[in-house]
């Protein structure tokens, strides 16, 4: 009879919410463990009863790798996947967990005592500007998830591990060769300190949101989803179809695994029910891209104008991290959850920045904030 692999633990904490991640894969969780270096707890210390996941990479009898979340199991057919899926998978799932902060796909940053929210796309260059941002002197909050506290309304560190193309750190000025770190999918696992020393900062007060956007992007192109699938079938594409709000769904060619892309009146929620739908046909999301799905070449030039804090709102909702199982949409609902935020946002100065070169863009930020270097 097989021997059943030894299994480790890695515990974490994301503010009100411990984790306990385990596997039999010290691959996997030594990946974990850089990726959320800064979140790491001890078990002793935990607070309440965690949320649980299990990866067992090498079943006995031949069978498929699987991911535990709580008492829902999911199968891992592709096992060059299982990172990337797992860590998409427990991202989520911890978004909707948390309670006591907002989490949205932005960057921030802070200086002066006060931060900056960089709210934008996948492929606007978030984290490249946020490097640049911090080789210039701006304090680290994250390049991808903006923790906003919901009883101070102030922007908190979630200080995960930069996943960033040797490229882009090029870009910003770092020397890639120089960088000793785990690449996972292309990218380079690579903590902030690495690049720059003493540079997280502390929780701020919001005093500006600066909502990134590609030159002549269309509305259309806003309300854009590219979904990466392990597989589709016609009766969970037909399901998507009839979700209120979707257009222009089509499966696009030339791919290792399918990828569909759609247009959404509402992404937000549009994006919760098919999240809701892959649940249902037991089809695994391995990757979601907001708007145009494609790398810019950031040519510029970097334009800036004013916007409302309404508008910035609205932006910031569309990249609400909670998803359908948030319990503070559970709590809140949209309407009250609006208000909320625009509590917190009535002060802060809001601006749309037009994507161009990074100097020109890192330049834009800093004269907005008043940051001489």
């Amino acid at each position: 009879m097989a021997t059943q692999p030894t299994t480790k633990e890695l515990w974490l904490r994301f503010f009100d919410v411990d984790v306990k991640f385990g596997s039999d894969s010290p691959a996997l969780l030594d990946l974990f463990g850089q990726a959320y270096a800064r979140f790491q707890i001890n078990p002793a210390d935990a607070r309440r009863r965690p949320y649980e996941f299990f990866v067992l990479s090498q079943p006995n009898q031949g069978r498929q790798p699987f991911l535990i979340i709580g008492r829902d199991v999911w199968p891992l057919p592709e096992p060059e996947l299982m990172p990337g899926y797992v860590f998409q998978r427990v991202t989520a799932t911890i978004g909707a967990q948390v309670n006591s902060h907002l989490l949205f796909h932005a960057g921030a940053v802070t200086t002066g005592g006060r931060a900056v929210l960089l709210a934008g796309d996948s492929f606007h260059g978030k984290t490249t500007l946020v490097m640049e941002l911090v080789r210039r002197g701006f304090k680290f909050l994250s390049d991808e998830t903006a923790a906003v506290s919901r009883a101070s309304g102030q922007a908190a560190p979630f200080p995960c591990a930069l996943r960033v193309r040797p490229g882009s750190l090029k870009l910003a000025g770092f020397t890639p060769d120089a960088i000793t770190a785990p690449e996972w999918f292309g990218k380079k696992i690579v903590d902030i300190e690495q690049l720059k020393d003493n540079s997280v900062g502390r929780a701020a007060p919001i005093g500006h949101v600066v909502v990134l956007r590609r030159p002549n992007e269309t509305d259309t192109a806003s309300r854009d989803l590219v979904l990466v699938l392990d597989r589709v079938d016609d009766e969970f594409l037909a399901d998507v179809k009839q979700i209120k709000g979707v257009s222009s769904l089509r499966v696009l060619e030339r791919f290792q695994y399918p990828v569909i892309k759609l247009t959404a009146d509402r992404r937000t929620l549009v994006y919760a029910r098919i999240e809701s739908l892959c649940d249902v046909h037991r089809i695994l999301m391995l990757d979601i891209h907001t708007g145009a799905g494609t790398t810019p070449n950031f040519s510029g030039p970097a334009d800036v104008r004013s916007i409302t804090s309404s508008q910035a709102t609205m932006e910031l909702l569309q990249r609400f991290q909670g998803g359908f199982r948030s319990t503070v949409l559970q709590e809140t609902g949209p309407t009250k959850l609006f208000l909320e935020m625009t509590r917190w946002l009535g002060a802060a100065k809001c601006f749309q920045l037009t994507t161009g070169p990074l100097p020109q863009m890192a330049d834009v930020i800093c004269k907005l904030v008043g940051y001489a270097g």
